[in-house]
C-alpha cells in the first residue's frame, strides 16, 4: 500500500516540478485533472476498500491523461 501511496506522490510531484525542469508553465494545470483523479482513486481503493472500483478509475485516469496531453500538444 504504502508503495503504490509513495508512487503516486513521486508523480504528482513530478508534475508540478515539470515546469522548473523546462517544461512549459501550463504543464501542471493541463495535468490537474490526472492529479485529482488519481488522489480519488487512491481514497476509493484504499480508504473505502473498492479495489476494482480503484482499478476502473485508475483505467480512466490513464486514458484522460492521454488525452490531456494530445490536447495540449495541439495547441
Amino acid at each position: 500500500m504504502w508503495f503504490v501511496i509513495a508512487l503516486s506522490a513521486l508523480e504528482t510531484a513530478l508534475v508540478l516540478a515539470a515546469p522548473f525542469l523546462g517544461a512549459p508553465w501550463w504543464f501542471g494545470f493541463a495535468l490537474l485533472p490526472t492529479i485529482l483523479m488519481r488522489v480519488n482513486q487512491l481514497r476509493v481503493g484504499f480508504a473505502d476498500g473498492g479495489i476494482l472500483r480503484a482499478r476502473r478509475l485508475g483505467i480512466r485516469t490513464h486514458r484522460v491523461t492521454v488525452v490531456a496531453l494530445i490536447v495540449v500538444n495541439l495547441l
